[in-house]
């Protein structure tokens, strides 16, 4: 079975590589290391796409929203974990609310991101103690959600393609982005529904008027 892949991307190049080796001593993990002045690379891998990616939030002007677009929505990646300071509290829960998986200070050891990591591959959410408890509040459906299941825009035109019919390069084709993209946000938006195959996701469809 190939390893998980797992994007890091931080202004230091030096921390990027130091990161990514030792996520990559991980059995079952591949660490990229990806340099980026503004939380962004210019190019994130897309075969396949990350199945997470490692950023600072505080080094760019995008907001937590804005980053999940670009990463998730757009290009694919699987979940998002916030590497910030101590005392960036503020911005983890606002990480966390905006859709990102999980929230670990840059102060504590490399193991407690590899469990942050490991966390979220199996479809969890990890914050850090140290930037305090999530309320209830933070983890709330977002307004006019049109899916009680909390899919994204993109996982939920996805889904409603597949549904109908249409192939992976169809959908890809309608949606402007790749195969690939269109496979990752079905298995991940399945995984959320908990939905097993084609049929299940008709039903699902059916029920829910899509």
């Amino acid at each position: 079975m190939d390893p998980t892949t797992v994007l890091i991307v931080d202004e230091s190049l030096i921390l990027v590589h130091a990161i990514a080796d030792q996520i990559s001593r991980q059995p079952d993990l591949q660490g990229v290391a990806r340099s980026a002045p503004h939380c962004v690379p210019d190019e994130i891998p897309s075969a396949p796409p990350p199945s997470v990616a490692v950023i600072n939030p505080l080094q760019t002007t995008l907001s937590p929203e804005e980053l999940v677009q670009i990463y998730r929505d757009t290009n694919g990646v699987g979940e998002l974990v916030a590497y910030l300071p101590e005392d960036a509290s503020d911005a983890a829960h606002a990480c966390i609310l905006a859709g990102f998986s999980a929230a670990v200070s840059r102060d504590t050891p490399i193991e407690e991101l590899v469990s942050a990591i490991s966390t979220v591959i199996a479809g969890g959410i990890f914050s850090d103690e140290l930037f305090g408890p999530l309320s209830e509040t933070m983890v709330a459906p977002e307004p006019q959600q049109r899916d009680p299941f909390k899919l994204t825009p993109r996982e939920q035109s996805v889904l409603e393609g597949v549904a109908r019919g249409a192939s992976s390069k169809e959908v890809a084709r309608l949606l402007g982005i790749s195969p690939k993209t269109v496979d990752t946000h079905r298995a991940r938006a399945m995984r959320k529904l908990g939905l097993t195959g084609r049929s299940a996701l008709v039903e699902h469809s059916r029920i829910n008027g899509w």
